[in-house]
Formats: C-alpha cells, structure tokens, sequence
C-alpha cells in the first residue's frame, strides 16, 4: 500500500488549506454555511451550562428512516422489552434537554461491533453488542444522550452538503497524488491539481468536522446525562474507553484485511501490466515503473468503490477516519474536573439495566444472535450447524441474521447446494417486523446461481418492492434488472433513482451500463490510467 512522502503531506495540505481558504464557492453546496467553515467555536454548551437553542428543522420520514435500516448488513432486531426500555431512556433524554414533542425512538443494529447512530429522523440506532457488553445504565445513557446530541446538534446536515464525489475526478485524484508522490508535477493541468485539492479539502473537512462533532456530542450529551443524575465515570468514561478498546482491535484487523487486498489487486495489475507489453514487445523498462502503474491500475481495476478506499488510504497520514477516543476522553475528563463534587455520583445505577438484560425474551434474543455471529465468524467449525439450528429458533426464528447463519451453515455442513440452502431464508419474507434486504438479495442470488433465472428475479422484485425506499437497495436492482436481458427498463430506474436519491446516483448510472458500454468504460479507464502513468514515468 502506498504511504505518502513528507512532501506529499505537506503539499496536500497546502492545496487543500488554500482551496478551504480562498475557494469555498467551489465546494459543493452549502458547505460554506457550516461554522466549521468560519470559525472553530463549538455548537456544544460546556457540561454543566444551558444548552445552546436546538435549530429549525423538518423532520423525515420515520418509516423511509427505519427501512433505510433495514436494508443495511442484517437489518434491526426486533426486541419489544429492551426497546421500551430504551425509548423510556430516551424520552428522559428529550425532557432534560426540553424537546419532549421531539419524534425519534431507538432501535436494534443486528451488528456484532459497537456501533450506534442517529438519523435526521430523531431515531437512534445501537447494536446489540452496545446491549450486551455495556455494565450499568449510565453507560447506556451516556451511549443514548451522546447520539441524541448529534440530532439535537442537527449533524446529519453534514451529510446533505458533502455528497460523493464522481469516479472520474476520484480517479484524476489518485492519478494526482501518486504524481505528487514522485515528486513529478510537469504536464499536469490546474484540473488535475484542482481535483486533487477538492477531493483531499473535501475529505480533511469531513473527518475535521467529524472530530469536532464528536467531541461536541460528548460535552453536550454528558451535560444531559449529569442533568438526569448518571455517574460520569460508570457512563461517559467508562463508555468512551470501552470503544477505544473496541477500535483499536478492529484497526488491527482491518489493516491485515486491507494489506492482503491491496497486495492482491497490485499483483493482479502488474501481471495484467507484462501480459499487454510483452504482446506489443515494448517490454518492461523498470521495477519502478512496474509499481507505480500496478499501484495506479490497481486503484482503478477495484472500481469506484475501491478507488475511493484507497484514496482514502493515501490520505491516511494527514487525517485518521475516525475521530481520536483518547483526544475526546482528555477534552470531557478536563471539564468534568471542573465540576463542583456534589454533581458528579460515584456509584453507578445497575439495577435496573440488569432487570432489562434478564426479561426472557431479551435474554433469549441476545444468546441466539450471539450464537448466530459465532457461526459466520467459523463457518467451518465442526458446531457451526449445530449453534445455527439453536440460533434460529424461538424468539429468533424469523430474524434475519439467524437465518443467515443457518443458510451459511447448511452449505458448509449440511452438503447442501445454495439454492436449497437458501430456502431457510424465505422465513424471514413473511415477518414484517424481522424483514431485511439482505435475505431477499442471498435467496435471489442463491437461485441466480443454480440457474433459476426467473424464480431469482421474482424473489428479488418482491423483495425490492418492499424495500424501495431504501436508496441502498436500488444499483443492486438495476443491475439484476440489466443484466435478466432489460437493460431499458435499468436505465429508466436509474434516472429515477438519480431523482430519489442524488447520494446513489453514481452507483445506480454504473449498475445500468450495458456490457458494451462497461466494456467501452473499462478502455477509457485504461487509457486514463496509462496517460496518467506517461506522466509518471515516461517510457524510455
């Protein structure tokens, strides 16, 4: 994987830092408005003062929010008992920061990570590993008060202002920072520089807003949760470490992922590279060369979203993805210092998350989903089909994650093909409550698969019925719809998508391209990426 130089670093932030300072009109749409644009003051109070007034807004649909949850990973759990407990914490939430009217309610992620989120809509979305790893209910509160902070701080505008850029300036930006990379700038145009410092001051604003907003979601939620009586240490802190815990395996992981990936797609490139020169008998000039363009044809073979990933990586020196845990804990812990003692409890409030962890129908959820993510995590232990058969049954029978594993499970152990495997997944068709994308788009394939073209592309119709108002849900459509031999009718949905949902526009236009016109894509890419190599490296 490439690591920029020190000039790199350098030189892309001064492209990006004159673009952020002197072009801000030439940003996308409304990026101009954020005060992170004007001036590094925090919309968040201090963690004891009054709250700053909550801003306008119009409030999206509840139902498109839930089924956008729907369509992502394995969807939500279905949880009745734990999720009246949660709503309960919540509306308490609402009253101490005086929006009670607020809409919004919390849901399950079936996740096995500590995520959360909250949407535009007011709901706020935990996995269940947050349900079965956290030990008090002020570690719940503060999990719930600080994603409730990010509505009440309205910082899903960021989302509307910072859509994704298209694949071709992201591959003229790749193709611009390897040239930056060695230290070659001669021949390239003010667009080719200019791509670059838009998408590099595009990303370092993204995750420099991320930062700040973070940070502010904890002061302001912990202002909530001390103005409900919760212990900063069993809550905040407590929660905060937990995650930095939690982000610091996944790193490790996702980094020996993303070096076999990488190393993968760049010995792809560099064998694709020799077969077309010694066909033409120009040869190989040098190992130097070699890389660079396996390293550029890399990117651009992994397609766009690939080509954002890495760029994402070249980039990884100057800014971190994810905000800094152990920045956000200093910042809260130096103003909680400040508090008088009387407001800050000791002892943290248990009692009542153990009740809510022990009702039987919880209890039942959570073992079982654990089962199920054993499953998928060893598909080839001798018990994985044993563990799914217990995963998906009782109060789990019909879930969608459950069944996954136990689709999983019965082909690795059970010697049965996908299409019959596959089958258990239909359970999850006829429960409204436990219905996910996910099970529609596997059976289809499944079904796809083994031949059944027509029975594939009904299971996928019906399931793209029910989730169409999920934006996510649409390229994969298209692209089954192209590709059953309707390639008009893809293209129809994808300028409806575009109109629906702008953020899948890119994706949806790829999804509907014919192979003539993929393949026609394809050798324009190439010859892009050969130009951009000239430039590089001019072959001698």
């Amino acid at each position: 994987m490439m690591v920029p130089s020190k000039r790199t670093i350098r030189l892309g932030l001064t492209l990006s830092g004159l673009l952020l300072l002197g072009a801000c009109q030439h940003l996308p749409d409304g990026i101009s408005s954020l005060p992170f644009m004007h001036s590094s003051k925090s919309d968040a109070t201090d963690i004891a003062g009054p709250l700053p007034p909550p801003a306008d807004r119009t409030w999206p649909s509840d139902s498109h929010d839930v089924i956008n949850q729907k369509a992502q990973g394995y969807g939500l759990v279905h949880m009745p008992a734990m999720q009246r407990y949660l709503d309960g914490l919540l509306t308490r939430i609402k009253d101490a920061a005086g929006v009670p009217e607020w809409p919004g309610h919390v849901y399950v992620l079936a996740a096995a990570g500590l995520e959360a989120t909250a949407s535009g809509a007011g709901n706020v979305y935990v996995s269940q590993a947050w349900l079965s790893s956290a030990e008090s209910e002020d570690e719940i509160v503060a999990l719930l008060s600080h994603e409730f902070a990010h509505v009440y701080l309205h910082y899903d505008k960021l989302n509307d202002v910072l859509p994704a850029s298209d694949t071709a300036a992201r591959v003229l930006a790749v193709g611009a920072a390897l040239a930056i990379g060695s230290s070659n700038l001669q021949g390239w145009s003010p667009v080719d520089t200019g791509l670059l410092s838009y998408t590099a001051a595009r990303k370092l604003l993204s995750t420099a807003w991320s930062r700040s907003q973070e940070s502010d979601a904890d002061i302001l939620g912990a202002n909530l949760a001390l103005k409900l009586g919760y212990s900063y240490e069993a809550g905040f802190k407590t929660l905060l470490e937990r995650l930095a815990t939690w982000e610091e395996q996944r790193a490790k992981q996702e980094k020996v992922a993303a070096r076999q990936l990488a190393e993968s797609i760049k010995a792809t490139a560099i064998e694709n590279y020799k077969q077309r020169h010694q066909a033409d008998g120009t040869g190989i000039a040098t190992q130097k060369t070699n890389e660079a363009f396996a390293n550029l044809t890399g990117f651009l073979q992994g397609g766009s979203h690939q080509v954002s990933k890495n760029l994402d990586d070249l980039w990884g020196s100057v800014t971190s993805s994810h905000p800094d845990l152990v920045g956000r804990l200093d910042r809260l812990s130096a103003a909680a210092d400040e508090l008088p003692k009387h407001m800050l409890k000791d002892e943290a409030t248990q009692a009542s998350w153990l009740k809510a962890l022990k009702d039987r129908h919880t209890a039942s959820i959570l073992k079982n989903h654990a089962l199920a993510f054993q499953v998928l995590e060893h598909p080839d232990n001798p018990e994985a089909l044993a563990w799914a058969r217990q995963s998906a049954r009782g109060d789990t029978s019909t879930d969608a994650l459950p069944l996954f594993a136990l689709y999983i499970a019965q082909k690795a152990h059970g010697r049965m093909p996908a299409d019959k495997a596959s089958t258990v997944l239909t359970r999850n068709f006829a429960s409204t409550k436990d219905r996910a994308w996910i099970t529609y788009a596997e059976r289809s394939k499944a079904l796809a698969d083994a031949g059944h073209r027509q029975q594939a592309q009904q299971v996928l119709a019906q399931g793209f019925q029910l989730f169409q108002d999920a934006g996510s849900v649409w390229p994969y459509f298209i692209g089954s719809v192209g590709q059953n031999g309707d390639w008009p009718q893809a293209k129809n949905l994808a300028q409806e998508c575009s109109t629906r949902f702008p953020h899948e526009k890119p994706a949806c236009s790829q999804a509907a391209l014919t192979p003539s016109e993929r393949a026609q894509a394809d050798q324009q890419n190439e010859a892009k990426a050969k130009s951009l190599v000239d430039k590089l490296l001019p072959f001698q």
